[in-house]
C-alpha cells in the first residue's frame, strides 16, 4: 500500500510562533513511522511544497490522510 500523509498549508494568522520557525509535521512522522515496513508512506508538508496533483499523480497513493487540527484554517 501507498500511503500519502498531507501536512496543510500555514493558516495566515500565526499561532505559536510558525512565522519565525517552521516546526516538524512531527504526528505524521509519529504515524509513517508506525506503518508496517510493506508499506510505502509519504509525507507532503503543503507549508513548503505545495505541488499536491503533481504528488497524487507521480505517488499514486492507494490512501491518503490530511492532518487537521484546531489550528487548520478553514477558508
Amino acid at each position: 500500500m501507498r500511503i500519502l500523509l498531507i501536512e496543510p498549508a500555514k493558516s495566515p494568522v500565526s499561532m505559536a510562533g510558525e512565522d519565525v520557525f517552521l516546526f516538524e509535521p512531527l504526528a505524521l512522522e509519529y504515524l509513517a513511522a508506525g506503518v508496517n515496513a510493506d508499506h510505502e508512506v509519504k509525507i507532503l508538508d503543503q507549508r513548503i511544497d505545495d505541488r499536491v496533483e503533481q504528488t497524487l499523480e507521480e505517488f499514486q497513493p492507494t490512501w491518503s490522510a490530511l492532518r487537521a487540527t484546531p489550528f487548520t484554517p478553514t477558508g
